[in-house]
């Protein structure tokens, strides 16, 4: 259905129609979790966003033929930060419009992430008085869990970024009455980045096993980009953790 009111191609020619395909997935997605399953509605939702959203972006990715990184990348990561902006503007639609106990119970695996200390977008990945050693192999098992996700489906990292979006719209709907500061200092945004690298990076290395998308000499240079990607996605981590370290002590 979604398909006959954006096109696959319109979101590739003009990135910006992807906040409203996160939107509209995200809508319907949220709608049956609050209406079908209210009882698990949090993971119900998210559910549905990424059935529906690894479909449709499998159908939208493709490489660039570009001298650059950014030129041949800079597409699939804006349509991908879009669609994760359109995700985020939904669950904070639906958290503003419900009572506050509805929200709360509808939403409550994202509520209890932010009630958490130390807490990020992705889940509980972050303790008190964890070492540097412990935060970065966390980390880095969900970088790898996004990249393989990605490799296998495509667009599998969909899930990933559907529950980030989630718990960042139940956030700003919060306006801080739920969570501090505390999840939004820079190692969460770093490792949000990583997330995301890693997820591009998988989406990359997918297509090198498409050789319908990929013309004479672009595999290798594909595979160099998703390689280049999950590199600063390492980087992000470990500085990340760096941080955190620091702020803990």
């Amino acid at each position: 259905m979604i398909e006959n009111i954006i096109k696959p191609e319109w979101v590739w020619r003009e990135p910006w129609y992807a906040v409203f395909l996160g939107f509209s997935i995200s809508m319907i997605g949220t709608s049956i979790g609050l209406f079908v399953f209210p009882d698990d509605a949090s993971l119900a939702g998210i559910l549905f966003i990424t059935i529906a959203g690894v479909a449709f972006l499998n159908k939208i990715i493709d490489v660039v033929n570009a001298p650059t990184f950014w030129q041949r990348n800079k597409k699939l990561i804006l349509i991908m930060g879009l669609f994760f902006l359109g995700v985020t503007i939904s669950y904070l639609f639906w958290y503003l419009i419900l009572p506050t106990s509805a929200s709360h119970f509808f939403f409550s695996k994202q509520v209890k992430v932010l009630s958490q200390p130390f807490s990020t977008l992705i889940g509980y990945f972050s303790f008190p008085q964890a070492t540097f050693m412990t935060i970065a192999l966390n980390n880095l098992k969900i970088v790898m869990m996004v990249l393989i996700l990605s490799l296998i489906y495509g667009s599998g990292s969909v899930l990933i970024i559907a529950w980030n979006a989630s718990v960042l719209g139940v956030f700003i709907g919060s306006f801080g009455k739920i969570t501090s500061l505390l999840a939004f200092v820079p190692h969460t945004t770093l490792e949000f980045l990583a997330f995301f690298c890693a997820a591009i990076a998988g989406s990359l290395i997918s297509i090198c096993f498409d050789q319908n998308k990929l013309g004479a000499g672009q595999k290798d240079r594909t595979l160099m980009d998703a390689l280049t990607l999950f590199g600063l996605s390492v980087g992000f981590i470990l500085l990340g953790a760096v941080i955190e370290t620091r702020l803990m002590s």
